[in-house]
């Protein structure tokens, strides 16, 4: 887990660079976020890793983002002795389980697309311009999930998105028109969306004439 650690140089920086009582509880919190992160055991931060993540620059999220989708191709690798040699896998610093592989894990990590690309009005609640990855509300499970900007989206889309999260942001409803495909494990559980279109809600199909984008939310 040390070598790991060594050959990340945003955790390696940050750990020099801090007194060692902190950087222990630091790189297990990140290890722990990063790894649970990647294996959809957790999607939002959790409470014991706030007081790091919020230490953390903007550039240094950045980063960690980027980490975590840089692990997910060797995780998948990693699963598969699951089934075979293994039924779990636990990866331990001292005595405290940072993280495990088991067959809820395997099969996130091979979730696949649809190929069923839909339309969703929403909004989007949180989004990573370096990464690319974000999160909006999924009206279907009513709550917010995880989402991937394509490469090449169509054009304005990158825009519309920033725009939707600002509005949200400033206490306003933020909806847009958004064409996504569900990314989705075989047993149905929702990864994340990969978006290849956003827009702004046309005015024909604005209801009682407000805007969705800009109207202030309730």
């Amino acid at each position: 887990m040390n070598a790991w650690v060594l050959a990340n140089p945003f955790l390696t920086t940050v750990a020099l660079g801090g007194a060692v009582s902190v950087v222990a509880p630091y790189i297990n919190k990140t290890i722990e976020y990063a790894f649970g992160k990647a294996l959809g055991n957790i999607s939002e931060i959790p409470d014991g890793f706030k007081k790091y993540y919020k230490r953390l620059s903007k550039d240094e999220r950045n980063e960690l983002d980027t980490l975590i989708q840089r692990i997910e191709p060797p995780l998948s690798r990693a699963h598969m002795v699951i089934g075979q040699t293994a039924t779990e896998v636990a990866f331990k610093s001292k005595r405290t389980e940072l993280f495990k592989m088991d067959e809820a894990t395997k099969e996130y990590i091979e979730a696949k697309p649809l190929d069923a690309p839909e339309v969703i009005i929403t909004n989007i609640t949180a989004y990573n311009v370096v990464s690319r990855n974000g999160r909006m509300y999924d009206p279907v499970n009513g709550s917010t999930a995880a989402f991937t900007l394509i490469k090449s989206p169509l054009k304005g889309t990158a825009n519309t998105i920033t725009t939707s999260l600002d509005q949200y942001q400033a206490g306003r409803k933020g909806l847009v028109k958004v064409t996504a495909d569900r990314v989705q494990t075989e047993s149905g559980r929702l990864k994340k969306f990969l978006v290849t279109a956003a827009e702004e809600i046309a005015i024909q199909d604005w209801e009682n004439g407000q805007d969705p984008l800009r109207s202030v939310r309730n």
